[in-house]
């Protein structure tokens, strides 16, 4: 079982792969291929606006808040959103000790490593 929430987990392969047996028109192939690289597009757009967004909001959040609490913010917003969807989605998250400790870890490291310093160096 996984520590996180996995969204990945509820894809399906189009039809055309999941048997070597079934035959599909070439017109189906070509139209999920066209449908596959829409949702490419799209994915690479929101990621690109949503991670050039960020660095506008924390250039205009260092202003009203310290660079520690910008940073801890933005990770308990994040974690509260992620548990929120899991919840609503009827996600189980089980994780052993040890992996809270790896968690914890990685986590302290990201929000130092990361987003403070890069807060702090945007005062």
């Amino acid at each position: 079982m996984h520590a996180f929430c996995s969204i990945a987990e509820d894809y399906r392969a189009p039809r055309w792969q999941r048997s070597r047996k079934s035959r599909v028109s070439k017109n189906e192939r070509q139209e999920h291929e066209q449908n596959h690289r829409l949702r490419i597009g799209v994915s690479f757009g929101l990621v690109y606006f949503f991670w050039g967004s960020t660095y506008l909001a924390i250039l205009i959040a260092v202003r009203h808040f310290p660079a520690a609490l910008l940073g801890a913010l933005r990770f308990l917003i994040a974690g509260a959103l992620m548990l929120g969807w899991c919840a609503l989605s009827g996600k189980k998250i089980a994780i052993s000790g040890k992996d809270a400790l790896r968690l914890l870890l990685v986590g302290v490291l990201l929000l130092t490593g990361g987003n403070v310093v890069l807060a702090w160096t945007e005062q």
